[in-house]
């Protein structure tokens, strides 16, 4: 079962999302991997994983601020 078949079934499934967020930003797809780890982190505010990956995606973006933010939670 793929991450995203996953997801459309149990989208509450934080592991799915972090799946697919690696995947997206293995793809350099860093736009649709901050939204899979923004849904990590809506579903567990406290993940650190969620925090560190969603700050890596905004570095690939560009988007230091927000990076070193999500970096620093992490």
């Amino acid at each position: 079962m793929s991450a995203g078949h996953t997801i459309a079934t149990r989208p509450d499934m934080r592991a799915a999302h972090m799946k697919l967020g690696r995947l997206f930003l293995q793809e350099k797809d860093a736009g649709k991997a901050v939204d899979s780890f923004k849904r990590v982190l809506e579903l567990a505010p406290e993940h650190a994983l969620g925090s560190l990956w969603l700050g890596r995606s905004y570095a690939a973006l560009a988007q230091y601020d927000a990076a070193e933010t999500h970096l620093q939670e992490a």
